[in-house]
Order: C-alpha cells, then sequence, then structure tokens
C-alpha cells in the first residue's frame, strides 16, 4: 500500500444536541450532554420574575 486518499467536509450542524439526561420546569432546565458536560440553564421568560418588585412611590 502506497497511500490512502482521503476527502473531508465539514458535516452540518445538528438541529439536536443528544443529550443522556435532560430535566425541565419552570424557569428551569437541567441538562447533561453524553460527553458528561452538564449545563443548568434559566428560561428568559422566568428571569423577570426573579427581579425585585417595583417599589410603590412614597406618599
Amino acid at each position: 500500500m502506497r497511500g490512502i486518499e482521503v476527502a473531508v467536509a465539514p458535516a452540518p450542524v445538528p438541529e439536536s444536541v443528544p443529550v443522556g439526561a435532560m430535566l425541565a420546569t419552570d424557569g428551569l432546565q437541567y441538562v447533561q450532554t453524553r460527553d458528561g458536560a452538564k449545563h443548568l440553564s434559566l428560561i428568559p421568560e422566568s428571569i423577570g420574575e426573579l427581579s425585585d418588585p417595583p417599589t410603590p412611590p412614597a406618599r
């Protein structure tokens, strides 16, 4: 054998990442990917709920 010819092309980005475990609840999402990385995320809609309520005007 004198050599091997190889043609390389970039793989398309998958629409979703394969996960080993996923748990989601109101405003919070936990995902463990197949490589063992763990991700804890706040879902954007719930971030506003974490802020302090507006202070009522002084009388």
